[in-house]
């Protein structure tokens, strides 16, 4: 909806006398925020478009867990009700449906400082919440495990079935666990500390459910980092559910079994975040991941040919499906034409820029200094295999490869002692994960040995 429509919507329907509206944040499923502005306040506007029933099922549950909170003794923030004296306005059009609600603007950051006051935050809002009488959607396996193993089905991975099983293996670790309110989508953004008076607020409860409290602690506390693997994070994530669960626990009480269960439910998170990552290699992670591809190299005697087939099935087999917020097509675009400020080269791009490929004359390390995600490639026509070996640096963990014998390219590494290159996997494999990850033994970085002599 236009910047004037959603103005006069809210002249139409608040006691508000309006003095600007901005976008706040558009989203690519169409929803958008806006920052409302009168003489002296400032309010937060929700847009929730194109509604199904159960979405706005969904939606209506929400605000009425955020009423709910109001009421009670916890930091809640306000819903504006309209002249009419309710929470929300509905609209629909044409067998669609639309819900607007109004907020007070909270001015604050994400992830509160003070681990004790956060976990205070979550323990009130968790004991509050086993008073609630509204309906809660059950949470349960398929929420948890099954869609995940659903989406490998979807997408033909062959190892579906391994996950399924060992899908099965981390519900059983954790089906059960004590039930209750659970928040379900708390990282750090959703938890705001208010700059004018310090107190903590979550935000965005869509997710709600009747799940695993627990679940709510581990993704905030959760440090760990599935892309990147690094053993410190598990320490990092313990330290900081340790400080957590001080506030948690004045409020709200928590077993031992439940805190003990942080490290099944943070399994569970990976193996969402693997299933989720089967979606493969580069559009389906947004290029986000560390193995994610960056430069395409042609070899061969009919690389035209090759690339003709090659942009075009990509464009006829996912492009006309994939979503892109409009401002990361401001930021493919700024890149590409940084990166042909300072270098020659040729940008090829779809109207929709979904598709931005850059040719440059001459490849060098330099490259990775000028990268853009949701589908920015670099590629460069190549007479020999070691002609790769400029982009080989420690910025570089994957080489994923079609038509090639990996041995061979893994000689081409290993005699010319390039500085990177961990994994050398088949193209549609690099989000594959394995024990050996960025050239690091998990296993045994994982092991303790004590020594006896």
């Amino acid at each position: 909806m236009e910047i004037e429509n959603i103005r006069k919507l809210i002249q139409d329907n608040y006691d508000i006398n309006i003095q600007n509206t901005e976008i706040f944040r558009e989203s690519s499923n169409g929803n958008c925020t806006y920052a409302v502005y009168n003489t002296d306040k400032k309010y937060f506007f929700k847009a929730v478009n194109n509604l199904a029933v159960q979405e706005m099922e969904t939606a209506l549950s929400s605000i009425d867990i955020q009423l709910y909170l109001m009421q009670s003794d916890v930091p809640a923030i306000p819903i504006i009700f309209t002249k009419d004296e309710l929470p929300c306005i509905r609209i629909n059009k044409q067998d669609k449906k639309y819900m607007y609600v109004m907020y007070e603007f909270i001015d604050g950051s994400g992830d509160p400082r003070s681990m004790i006051k956060a976990g205070e935050a979550l323990g009130k809002i968790h004991h509050v919440m086993k008073n609630y009488t509204g309906r809660l959607v059950e949470r349960s396996k398929y929420y948890f495990i099954d869609r995940y193993v659903g989406l490998m089905r979807k997408h033909q991975y062959p190892r579906a079935e391994f996950f399924g099983e060992y899908g099965n293996e981390l519900w059983d670790k954790i089906k059960n666990l004590p039930r209750g309110y659970c928040h379900c989508d708390l990282y750090d953004g959703n938890m705001l500390k208010a700059k004018e008076n310090d107190k903590i607020y979550l935000v965005d409860f869509d997710t709600s459910c009747m799940g695993f409290p627990m679940y709510d602690m581990t993704l905030f506390c959760n440090r760990t980092n599935y892309f990147k693997y690094d053993y410190k994070g598990y320490e990092r994530t313990r330290i900081r559910l340790e400080k957590f669960l001080t506030g948690y626990q004045r409020y709200n009480t928590i077993s031992d079994e439940e805190i003990s269960a942080v490290w099944h439910m943070l399994a569970v998170y990976h193996f969402q975040l693997c299933s989720q990552g089967i979606e493969r290699d580069g559009y389906l992670t947004d290029q986000n991941a560390c193995s994610s591809p960056r430069i395409i190299f042609w070899f061969g005697e009919k690389t035209k040919d090759a690339q003709d087939v090659f942009w075009h099935s990509l464009n006829e087999q996912f492009l006309h499906d994939y979503v892109m917020p409009t401002i990361i097509t401001v930021d493919k675009l700024v890149i590409a034409c940084r990166y042909a400020a300072a270098n020659e080269c040729r940008i090829i791009s779809t109207s929709d820029y979904k598709l931005v490929r850059v040719r440059p004359q001459n490849i060098s390390a330099s490259i990775f200094a000028s990268f853009a995600n949701c589908g920015f490639f670099y590629e460069y026509d190549i007479n020999a295999i070691d002609e790769i070996l400029p982009v080989c640096t420690r910025e570089c963990q994957t080489l994923s490869y079609i038509g090639f014998d990996k041995n061979e390219l893994k000689r081409v590494v290993l005699n010319n002692s390039a500085f990177g290159i961990d994994r050398i996997v088949p193209v549609g494999k690099t989000m594959d994960f394995g024990l050996i990850w960025d050239g690091v033994d998990l296993i045994r970085e994982l092991s303790r040995i004590i020594v006896t002599r």
